[in-house]
Order: C-alpha cells, then sequence, then structure tokens
C-alpha cells in the first residue's frame, strides 16, 4: 500500500526543492500566518485552494528567478 502525501508535505517538497521558505511562502501568498500555524499543529486541514495559491507561488517566484538568470 502506497503512504498518502499530503498538500503541505507536497509543498514542503517544492518548497525545500526552490530553496523558498515555506513559511514565507504562505505569507506572500497572501495566506495570513496563522493559517499556516493551524496547519502545521494540525489544528486545521489544508484546502486544495490554498495549497494550489501557495504552489503557484512557488512556481512564479522560480520562473522569476530563472527569467533574471537569463
Amino acid at each position: 500500500m502506497q503512504k498518502f502525501i499530503t498538500y503541505m508535505q507536497q509543498l514542503q517538497e517544492l518548497a525545500n526543492t526552490n530553496q523558498v521558505n515555506l513559511r514565507e511562502a504562505f505569507r506572500k501568498a497572501g495566506i495570513q500566518d496563522s493559517t499556516y500555524h493551524r496547519i502545521n499543529t494540525g489544528e486545521f486541514n489544508l484546502r486544495e485552494s490554498t495549497a494550489r495559491t501557495v504552489w503557484e507561488y512557488i512556481c512564479e517566484q522560480k520562473y522569476k528567478t530563472i527569467q533574471k538568470e537569463l
């Protein structure tokens, strides 16, 4: 049986790969800091729409970094 990978785990892996602080990515994506903490403590479940917002922010930052290097 394969292990289920949560949205938060996927975001953390993406953040690590792109050398981005996940907490900072949440903030800059417009997600409240308290939401990040509630998700980390297990008090809250991360919604797909919130995960997508942060995912898109991280990917956008990666794209901007690549553009600067060119």
